[in-house]
């Protein structure tokens, strides 16, 4: 007696086929990036800079000043601008010449005052810096400060020797300058490849 086995028809369904395609496309993807040589990481990298201190010792004035200015004060009717609140350090880099609104009194004419400023600076290590350059950086919301010249008197300061700053600023003195107003003049020179900073700020404290 014969028997007759019957197959049953399979039906391969198309989403089955999809799934496989979809499967193989991950592995072969994932495979790929695990023989890649490289890694990208997007992120941000934080670090705190810190600036080269120009090695040079601050010229003090015989009373007792750090810096030096043409008076504020004129014959006539034109009185005092400002009043000179004196020099201080602010960290290890920086001279800070602080200036407070005064009363004024001005005859009819230009309100513009001009100063200058002279800042002197020895170099007492055995270092030879070169290439002397300054910047200058402003912060003046009503612009009633505005700085006209600065110079060096020396671009390359040997050891032993003393360079000065002179900087000159026209004053708006028909109105108070608004207090935190500043300009500061960047020092700059090189020595052994590296870029050294000094900084002298004309600041309105009050």
């Amino acid at each position: 007696m014969k028997y007759k086995l019957k197959r049953k028809n399979k039906t391969v369904k198309a989403w089955h086929i999809l799934l496989i395609l979809i499967i193989i496309i991950i592995l072969m993807s994932t495979s790929y990036s695990l023989w890649q040589t490289n890694l990208y990481i997007n992120g941000t990298v934080m670090f705190n800079y810190i600036e080269p201190v120009l090695q040079i010792e601050v010229v003090e004035q015989e009373n007792g000043r750090l810096s030096t200015n043409t008076s504020f004060t004129s014959v006539g009717i034109l009185y005092r601008v400002f009043d000179v609140a004196g020099d201080e350090y602010e960290g290890n880099n920086t001279v800070v010449t602080k200036l407070v609104n005064a009363n004024k009194v001005l005859w009819i004419g230009t309100y513009n005052k001009d100063v200058t400023f002279t800042f002197s600076m020895n170099n007492n290590s055995e270092k030879l810096y070169t290439e002397g350059q300054i910047q200058i950086e402003e912060y003046d919301p009503d612009g009633l400060m505005n700085p006209t010249n600065a110079s060096l008197s020396n671009t390359t300061l040997k050891s032993g020797n003393s360079v000065t700053l002179t900087t000159e600023i026209t004053f708006d003195a028909k109105n108070d300058i608004t207090v935190g107003s500043y300009i500061n003049y960047k020092i700059s020179f090189w020595c052994d490849g590296v870029k050294e900073y000094f900084n002298y700020k004309i600041l309105i404290s009050g």
